[in-house]
């Protein structure tokens, strides 16, 4: 039988997409540390964005499973659009999920970078909490509520003077590349 922690689960504050975070993940792993197994911790504290070879439990795995379904899609959209073939590029699908092409086309209609991002970023919300479903007190609404604290630290994380502090280091990086380059003359 799950384990069940209900007290630790209870006190957790509710998370919603573009809202500030109620919680870092460090406070919210803090308090994992205090109420979770050894191995469960393990698990829950090494999740990140990015999928993993191996679940630690059945949520993790159809998240997983979607996650990089909603890659893939991706990844075929930039190579059509690139005129290439994106199979260097695409992961193994465990599953299909029909709906993902056509959402991803529909994130990236190539108005806004930043608003096509929060739209993919709105889809895996959505698909975390359809996960949740059937998950109240285990684990495994834990690893979702990770997931999710995942994703709105993302967000957090992001500003403009950070972004134009990152093209600078790009940009002064790329200079000498640059330089070495003969110009350019326009033909008369």
């Amino acid at each position: 039988m799950a384990a069940h922690y209900y007290f630790l689960i209870s006190s957790l504050p509710h998370l919603a997409w573009g809202k500030p975070m109620p919680l870092t993940r460090e406070a919210f792993l803090g308090q994992c540390a205090r109420h979770l197994p050894a191995a469960e911790y393990e698990a829950l504290a090494g999740l990140t964005r990015t999928p993993r070879e191996t679940s630690c439990c059945p949520a993790e795995a159809a998240w997983n499973a979607w996650e990089i379904a909603l890659r893939n899609a991706f990844v075929r959209l930039r190579a059509t659009r690139l005129d290439q073939l994106p199979g260097a590029w695409l992961r193994p699908e465990p599953e299909f999920f029909q709906e993902l092409e056509h959402q991803v086309m529909e994130a990236f209609d190539g108005t806004n970078p930043r608003e096509e991002r929060q739209e993919l970023d709105r889809l895996r919300w959505q698909r975390l909490t359809d996960l949740e479903i059937g998950h109240y007190f285990d684990f495994e609404i834990l690893v979702l509520y990770h997931l999710k604290l995942n994703l709105l630290e993302k967000w957090a994380g992001l500003s403009a003077d950070q972004g134009l502090a990152q093209l600078h280091d790009v940009v002064r990086a790329k200079l000498p590349q640059l330089a070495s380059l003969e110009p350019r003359h326009a033909k008369s």
